[in-house]
């Protein structure tokens, strides 16, 4: 369990530093609408993830 919440927040880690443009304040002068759809394509993306994780974990324990 606690193996699988670690690999979860090293993946968030990840992708947030591989994703630096994740603000959605609109800031840096692009289009906060583009920015927003850019945010829930990456946390869709982070869910994906998620469940490659689980299902590989599921495979582990069954070893």
């Amino acid at each position: 369990m606690f193996r699988k919440h670690f690999l979860l927040w090293a993946l968030l880690a990840f992708v947030l530093a591989m994703c630096p443009q994740l603000s959605v304040t609109g800031s840096n002068g692009n289009d906060p609408d583009q920015e927003e759809l850019n945010t829930v394509k990456t946390l869709n993306y982070i869910l994906m993830l998620e469940k490659q994780i689980e299902a590989i974990d599921r495979q582990i324990d069954h070893c």
